[in-house]
């Protein structure tokens, strides 16, 4: 008698427990599996970001910096060469994911077109930091409180 409630009991458990287990279990697989699609996506989308940005400064940026003619309207001309080339090679899921995660596919990779130009212009001279001002307060308590050397 005792038996069988015990073994009663353990499939009423049981038959609740799979169920939630087995459905947390899949929502943990679902969630890992997105996480791998989305980062094989986001490399997707910078390494075809740095291609497109090489590409276009090697065929046309270069050629009009020796030439001297690199003016903002060649930027902007550069830009949309690099962007129309970016936009091209990206597949039809990482667009996708850019409009879903970010919103306007081409809004989006305009700014990263320019943070990534930016990243390779040479930075600027670091500025010279200033001293902190001093505090007389600071250092008289200082002063103050030194420990002394035993003698």
């Amino acid at each position: 008698m005792v038996n069988e409630f015990l073994t009663n009991a353990f499939l009423s458990v049981l038959t609740v427990a799979v169920p939630a287990v087995s459905g947390f279990g899949l929502l943990l697989l679902r969630q890992f599996l997105s996480k791998i699609i989305s980062d094989g996506l986001a490399d997707e989308i910078t390494s075809r970001l740095e291609d497109a940005v090489y590409a276009t400064t090697q065929t046309y940026v270069d050629d009009l910096k020796a030439s001297g003619s690199f003016n903002k309207e060649a930027q902007l001309h550069a830009l949309a060469l690099a962007l129309a080339t970016l936009l091209g090679s990206l597949s039809q899921e990482a667009k996708d994911y850019i409009e879903k995660n970010f919103g306007d596919a081409e809004t989006y990779l305009t700014g990263r077109i320019e943070a990534e130009v930016r990243s390779w212009r040479p930075n600027p001279r670091p500025r010279k930091r200033r001293a902190a001002p001093s505090n007389g307060a600071a250092r008289s308590f200082l002063r103050r409180n030194k420990k002394r050397k035993p003698a």
